[in-house]
């Protein structure tokens, strides 16, 4: 498959604001291709992909308007007309394979994506007076890498106990900019690895399991005064799937959630979170009523404290509370009448 697009947009913009009365106009070309060869193999149910495409953006007008926002005079904003277009150059490529024997499924995936010309504002802090200058620019280095190689199925030969295996990896190559005296390129480093796995075991019609997920981040840059992180999040738990008498149904995961390796202790943490689910279907199956309890022991926070790309602590308010709520659902199925011949 490929696809060549070539567009030509032509964008004029009336600006009036304060004493700033500016008309501005562009043209731009954007070619966009975008190209995919695929092979299928229906015989060995195999299949391979690789793509190659780029995305090209144009900043809006307003951003190149050469203007100061100084309303607030402690967060001065500026334009900058010198900004250029942004392209996101991406190639990526997967093959997968699936009725392996007893009933396993492959595949992999992997990507590379490189940004040029990236649109970043550039803060300047003055120290001495408190002023903020925000300023939009264009920045270089921004890539990234990133791969997942997967694989379920049953690994006995009854087909009972079945795995479940995702390993995922990636580097991220972030700049942006920031400063007090001047502006400075802020380059951090990010490597994640993610490993999550699942074991099921099947009794008849009950269902048993165990799950494990751990996500290992190390965080550097040359930076001044940036701290290092090397960080993990890990989860463990039971599963499990109980057909109980009078057409019950039970159904519960007990996992703990723990996180190590922050430099605040209040990130270092243990939450072991209980939720179960019992359930009876009525009317031949058209009526089901289940009851849902979340966090039955309460040891969720509702402070979510993450790192995002530049290595900053960020708190996120999450204000769902443990509790226990009662599903009723009737489908009503009501089939056609049949027309006379």
């Amino acid at each position: 498959y490929i696809n060549m697009p070539l567009n030509i947009d032509h964008t004029k913009l009336f600006y009036q604001r304060g004493t700033l009365d500016a008309v501005s106009n562009r043209t731009t070309r954007f070619f966009n291709p975008y190209v995919q060869l695929q092979l299928s193999d229906w015989e060995k149910h195999t299949d391979y992909r690789i793509c190659y495409s780029q995305n090209t953006t144009a900043p809006s007008l307003v951003y190149r308007l050469n203007l100061t926002d100084d309303v607030d005079p402690l967060n001065i904003q500026l334009g900058n007309p010198f900004l250029k277009n942004t392209t996101v150059y991406f190639i990526d490529a997967s093959f997968s394979r699936s009725q392996l024997p007893h009933y396993g499924n492959f595949s992999t995936y992997f990507f590379y994506r490189r940004v040029e010309n990236a649109l970043a504002y550039s803060v300047l802090y003055d120290t001495k007076t408190g002023v903020r200058t925000t300023r939009p620019d264009n920045v270089n280095g921004n890539w990234n890498i990133y791969g997942n190689t997967g694989y379920n199925g049953c690994i006995d030969k009854k087909d009972r106990l079945s795995l479940s295996n995702t390993l995922q990896y990636g580097y991220l190559h972030n700049v942006d900019l920031t400063g007090t005296t001047a502006v400075e390129r802020s380059v951090v480093h990010t490597v994640n690895l993610i490993d999550q796995l699942s074991l099921k075991y099947k009794i008849g019609q009950h269902n048993i399991g165990l799950k494990g997920y751990v996500s290992w981040s190390n965080i550097s840059s040359d930076r001044e005064n940036f701290t290092n992180m090397n960080v993990a999040d890990f989860n463990y738990g039971l599963t499990a799937l109980l057909q109980l008498p009078w057409k019950l149904q039970f159904s519960t995961d007990l996992t703990m959630y723990s996180r190590r390796g922050y430099e605040s202790s209040s990130m270092n943490t243990n939450d072991l979170v209980w939720n179960a689910r019992l359930s009876r279907t009525f009317l031949g199956g058209s009526l089901t009523c289940f009851i849902d309890g979340f966090d039955l022991l309460g040891n969720l926070s509702n402070v979510n404290r993450t790192v995002n790309a530049q290595g900053r602590t960020e708190t996120r308010y999450n204000v769902v509370p443990r509790y226990a709520m009662l599903h009723v659902i009737y489908r009503l199925n009501k089939q056609p009448k049949k027309k006379n011949q």
